[in-house]
């Protein structure tokens, strides 16, 4: 999901191909997580997914 890696996106690319529509409805999905953690224990890395995606919300925002 390239949601995790938007704050990256943004500040390593030209950032208004991340700020149309779409990434806005893309982005807003991210306060759809009920935090079942389950994207937690697949992830071979064990992050904290919910918690990374949140704080790469209110990053994004701070570009709109």
């Amino acid at each position: 999901m390239q949601c995790n890696r938007m704050s990256l996106l943004l500040r390593r690319m030209p950032k208004e191909q991340f700020l149309t529509e779409y990434w806005q409805k893309e982005m807003e999905r991210i306060e759809d997580c009920i935090e079942c953690r389950q994207c937690v224990s697949k992830c071979p890395y064990g992050l904290d997914i919910p918690n990374t995606l949140k704080k790469n919300l209110e990053d994004y925002r701070t570009f709109l």
